[in-house]
């Protein structure tokens, strides 16, 4: 046995002769400084080891939670004076069928919560285990689909392949939601933060963006900023595929960026707009809410992870975000702090 394993086989006894000590002291105290002392104690001779016993209960269990209540009868009974009538003897049992009564409940509701734990941990590691065995394919098949395109000229054939290359980019779309999904989930430290160029990042972001020319930006920003670029990005990506996806079909995205004081802080405020398409506006309460998507958007391919992705991302930034609708528009707003 290793000095570190000792401690924790002893923790229940130390846990207990503390709670005991404790108990005693409050009971005496109550005993001999309040003028209700005598008959509570009378009445209720039990109090507050009984609690003591619950608690003990839901942290080791039965066994420790009983051993406790025996002490505590035997100090009852030998150290404080108290006869074993029949009343006392009611009020025991009694005691012991209230403490392992609640100690059972607690047991159980132990048991549920770490199944379901246990349940949504292995559903998370298959999910995230899932996507990155698919990744190295799919990344396969968009170098074939390339090599493909460039050996021959026929439009049928381009048209094809284009179609292909749009899918391959939606499947891998969704398979780095689920990786993100795994990271957030997982409780990954997310934010590492850097000094920057918030204009060089912005436009970085709209020239990667499969159609940039829909994209009016309104920056009056130059200087640098201290802040997580990585998850920065991953935000503004995710709320401009939203507005390109979701948005009227050729029409354009505006991202205004400005700075902006908050909670008393510095930062900067990502205004995207873009006018409601054919799919609708998303309902406001559940907008940011997991694997929630618009009745009418159902028909596009998504996994309904972005936006709650992108909330995350944000209060793991120490952020906010918002969402807004009005005169045919949707707007989300995600305001950052500089942490210069």
């Amino acid at each position: 046995m290793s000095h570190f394993d000792l401690p924790l086989k002893l923790r229940p006894a130390i846990f207990s002769v503390l709670l005991f000590i404790l108990c005693a002291v409050i009971q005496y105290w109550g005993l001999t400084h309040t003028r209700i002392g005598p008959p509570l104690y009378q009445m209720h001779p039990f109090v507050p080891f009984n609690m003591a016993c619950i608690y003990l209960g839901y942290r080791f269990g039965l066994k420790v939670a009983m051993t406790s209540l025996g002490f505590s009868f035997l100090y009852l009974m030998y150290m404080m004076g108290l006869e074993f009538t029949a009343s006392v003897r009611i009020t025991a049992l009694v005691n012991i069928l209230i403490c392992g009564f609640f100690i059972e409940i607690f047991r159980r509701l132990k048991q549920a919560n770490e199944k379901e734990r246990n349940h949504i941990q292995a559903q998370t590691n298959f999910m995230a285990m899932l996507a990155h065995e698919f990744k190295s394919p799919l990344d396969t098949l968009e170098s074939t689909t390339h090599s493909i395109g460039l050996l021959t000229d026929s439009e049928l054939i381009e048209g094809r392949l284009g179609s292909q290359r749009r899918a391959i980019d939606d499947m891998g779309s969704i398979l780095n939601r689920l990786i993100e999904v795994d990271a957030v989930e997982g409780g990954k430290r997310l934010l590492e933060p850097k000094i920057f160029e918030i204009r060089s990042l912005l436009i970085n972001i709209i020239n990667d963006i499969p159609s940039p020319e829909r994209i009016e930006l309104h920056c009056v920003l130059n200087d640098s900023i201290t802040s997580d670029p990585v998850l920065l990005r991953r935000i503004l990506t995710n709320l401009i595929d939203n507005a390109l996806k979701y948005g009227l079909p050729e029409g354009t995205v505006k991202l205004t960026v400005a700075p902006k004081r908050h909670h008393l802080k510095s930062g900067i405020e990502f205004r995207c707009t873009n006018e409601i398409g054919p799919s609708g506006a998303p309902d406001a309460k559940q907008v940011f809410t997991k694997y929630y998507r618009a009745p009418n958007a159902k028909g596009q391919s998504g996994a309904g992870l972005g936006l709650w992705l992108t909330k995350c991302f944000v209060e793991a930034m120490s952020g906010d975000i918002r969402f807004e609708k009005g005169d045919g528009k949707v707007s989300f707003c995600v305001w950052v702090p500089d942490l210069s």
